[in-house]
């Protein structure tokens, strides 16, 4: 996994640089970016243990992993296709006004999940310094 990360970063750069414009965001290297992210998060998924005392809901790790897992589920698909939906003129007022919509709903949505998160996060802190 750690490997990973760099690998895809270096892929990133070059598509950025060679295949597609910096000014054309999202791009591809967007999709590729959460594809990877998605993959990464089921597997934390997979990877997350129960034990027999919490549920899994009183987790912190749960809501992060559940929190970035969602955000890239929404946000990827319509990045991968808005740079050729822009040049549609047909699609290009609606393209602009969905990806302004679908953008806010899924950083509202990563943001809530995230201070569930913290807060199951700070819960545990407090429950083991008065143990």
């Amino acid at each position: 996994m750690f490997l990973s990360i760099p690998v895809f970063t270096v892929c990133c750069t070059l598509i950025m640089q060679y295949l597609e414009d910096v000014k054309k965001l999202p791009s591809i290297s967007g999709g590729i970016e959460g594809t990877l992210l998605i993959i990464w998060c089921l597997r934390a998924f997979y990877e997350l243990e129960v034990d027999d005392k919490t549920a899994i809901f009183q987790k912190a790790t749960f809501w992060f992993i559940l929190a970035f897992y969602s955000y890239y589920v929404i946000v990827t698909p319509f990045n991968c296709v808005f740079n050729i939906l822009q040049e549609d003129p047909v699609y290009q007022p609606l393209s602009t006004k969905s990806f302004a919509i679908i953008n806010s709903v899924a950083n509202y949505l990563l943001y809530i999940l995230c201070m569930i998160g913290l807060s199951c996060l700070k819960r545990t802190k407090y429950i083991q310094q008065s143990s």
